[in-house]
């Protein structure tokens, strides 16, 4: 939907900055369209403008690649000031419970008692189950 040559630049950007640049933009181009936007009166109006008549816009547009990133550093900054690009400090019920990529091998590390004597089939339960502990649970 954006021309070839500002979607480059905002590569370029998005590899300086991070994921920012995905809100900026969205941002930016609300921004840059606004007196449109505000013309349409219903959601349909405005899903249809967003979905189709965008991408036309953008290719008809009398703004150049360097006027569209100066707009975007407007937005940038404004967004900056209001600290909006700030994501919130996770809360314990978003943050994982148990660490990532653990192993059978790193799961027989933390089983007590193991060690390369046959296994009884008592002992293989609860390993099973000390691992259905620390996985699933």
């Amino acid at each position: 939907c954006l021309p070839f040559p500002l979607t480059l630049r905002l590569w370029d950007i998005f590899v300086l900055d991070g994921e920012q640049v995905l809100l900026t933009t969205a941002f930016c181009i609300l921004r840059l369209h606004r007196k449109k936007l505000l013309h349409l009166k219903t959601f349909d109006s405005i899903n249809s403008f967003l979905k189709n008549e965008l991408c036309q816009t953008f290719g008809g547009s009398t703004l150049t690649t360097d006027e569209i990133i100066e707009e975007y550093m407007v937005c940038y900054e404004k967004l900056k000031q209001n600290n909006l690009l700030t994501l919130p400090s996770p809360t314990d019920n978003e943050l994982p419970a148990k660490p990532f990529n653990i192993s059978m091998g790193d799961i027989t590390k933390l089983t007590p008692n193991i060690s390369n004597k046959p296994v009884t089939s008592d002992e293989t339960s609860k390993i099973l189950w000390l691992s259905y502990e620390y996985v699933i649970r």
